[in-house]
């Protein structure tokens, strides 16, 4: 199945040191289904305004236009009777154009993240399910401001 997706708004309050701010996420996703895998990956920009990776950007940080993150998000599921298997990755490359050049420079940040899981389901009673996961956060992985 391919999809085109849109979606602007407002993200309120994303952490305790930032007011909500507007965004726009624009991609393309790619989603395969041969059983038992499901597979899919999506191709997209995201863009928000004063902030950068969710971080707000202020001061002689202020941005002069939204910064844009390039992202790549890939995901494979597994399913086999009441076991499931799943993992995904994003990279992000995110471009910051600040007001203050004198000050600080426009950058790139590379960034990432993981996710790796195990479930089954039923596996001491009817309906229950037990999981074992591990997930990486999203981490700047490159990139520096000077």
């Amino acid at each position: 199945m391919l999809g085109i997706h849109s979606s602007s708004g407002l993200l309120s309050w994303a952490n305790n040191h930032t007011n909500a701010y507007r965004f726009i996420d624009n991609a393309a996703s790619l989603i395969a289904h041969y059983d038992p895998l499901t597979t899919g990956i999506r191709v997209g920009q995201f863009s928000e305004d004063n902030h950068f990776l969710g971080s707000r950007a202020d001061g002689g940080y202020s941005l002069k236009k939204p910064s844009q993150s390039n992202y790549i998000h890939a995901s494979i599921t597994s399913r086999h009777a009441n076991w499931t298997a799943a993992a995904s990755a994003t990279v992000l490359r995110t471009r910051t154009y600040f007001n203050y050049s004198h000050f600080v420079d426009d950058m790139t940040l590379k960034s990432n993240s993981y996710h790796f899981s195990l479930s089954r389901g039923d596996a001491m009673l009817v309906g229950d399910k037990l999981s074992v996961s591990y997930q990486m956060p999203l981490a700047v992985t490159k990139g520096q401001m000077t």
